[in-house]
């Protein structure tokens, strides 16, 4: 198993060479690649880029990992990235955060690699914690829709903490702020500051959350501009909840789960949130 969350380390053995680790972690999650292209891309500055990549393969190859012929390279060994990946677009969500251990390739000095797999380090890193903060907040309004807003708000904490994944995007704040709110998470007041700093009022009603949806949400039942039930009740669930639609987590989670939106108290709870101790709503 080759291990690259949390840092890059093959199981099993002290091999600890970044430069070859990071090779496998690259071709684990791209491919076969061709030896000139992997070459330039891990050797730029060598005076031999190809029998520095020879040199690399030689040594992974005795180890029993890498594989190459005259023209490619590849791999064929299990990688924690691509079972993070298969698990959170299988919808195991809890799977998926579990194997969640820190930031893709985490400690890589930036001296051992080129500007370009620099670049893709950091984008697999990015992706990769941006797809487990979604995982969170999936589970978050599951709990939600379930009158769990201690586990709800727990959730939303993790999908904020979530190592690696760069801050909370402005429309992002609303949605983690009123599930952290329902839960009565101390965290909603540091989203609240945050938020300000921003310009952004978070709390109180949006538009469209004057009443519970209809029961049995799924991702059919989406449309834009809200969520509607198979009774053809509408409900805009606004921007503190993310996207509307088929891409709404709710929606998508609904469609395969079988969830329902929330009613009655729940739904009051989660549309006129209580704020912290001496905190106002925002209206």
């Amino acid at each position: 198993m080759l291990h690259t969350l949390g840092g890059l380390r093959l199981a099993g053995s002290n091999f600890g060479r970044e430069k070859p680790l990071l090779l496998l972690a690259y071709l684990a999650l791209e491919g076969p690649k061709p030896r000139r292209f992997l070459a330039e891309l891990f050797w730029p500055e060598a005076a031999d880029p190809l029998n520095s990549l020879a040199v690399a393969l030689a040594k992974l190859r005795k180890l029993g990992v890498a594989y190459s012929d005259e023209s490619r390279a590849w791999v064929d060994l299990e990688c924690d990235a691509l079972a993070l990946q298969d698990a959170l677009r299988a919808g195991r969500w809890e799977e998926g955060i579990a194997l969640y251990k820190g930031p893709f390739a985490e400690g890589l000095r930036s001296g051992e690699v080129g500007s370009e797999l620099e670049e893709w380090v950091y984008e697999v890193r990015e992706r990769l914690a941006r797809e487990v903060r979604q995982a969170c907040l999936v589970l978050a309004e599951k709990a939600a829709t379930q009158a769990n807003f201690a586990e709800a708000a727990g959730y939303a904490e993790q999908a904020y903490r979530v190592a690696g994944a760069p801050p909370l995007e402005p429309e992002e704040l609303p949605r983690v702020y009123r599930l952290l709110l329902a839960g009565e998470h101390p965290l909603a007041e540091t989203l609240e500051r945050e938020a300000r700093e921003l310009g952004i009022t978070l709390g109180g009603l949006e538009p469209g959350c004057a009443g519970p949806p209809a029961p049995g949400v799924g991702g059919a039942g989406a449309r834009a501009g809200g969520l509607a039930g198979p009774g053809g009740g509408g409900l805009g669930l606004g921007a503190g909840w993310g996207r509307a639609g088929q891409n709404h987590p709710v929606a998508r989670v609904g469609g395969a789960h079988g969830l329902a939106l929330p009613a009655g108290p729940l739904w009051a709870a989660l549309c006129h949130p209580r704020a912290p101790a001496g905190k106002p709503t925002g209206r």
